[in-house]
């Protein structure tokens, strides 16, 4: 995030478990999750969610 100038997030809902959706302060979108949540599958499952919020 440090190299991106990002320097604050705004979160805007659990999209997964334990995956938050953020937006910054210009508009981009950021997912973060901690290293101890989901399964092998959550990857999947969080980019299924962003492609769903996307097309709605």
């Amino acid at each position: 995030m440090d190299a991106l100038g990002v320097t604050e997030l705004e979160p805007l809902g659990q999209i997964h478990h334990g995956a938050v959706l953020c937006a910054t302060p210009d508009g981009r979108t950021v997912v973060t999750r901690p290293g101890s949540f989901g399964d092998a599958d959550s990857l999947r499952h969080i980019v299924r969610a962003l492609a769903s919020a996307h097309l709605a």
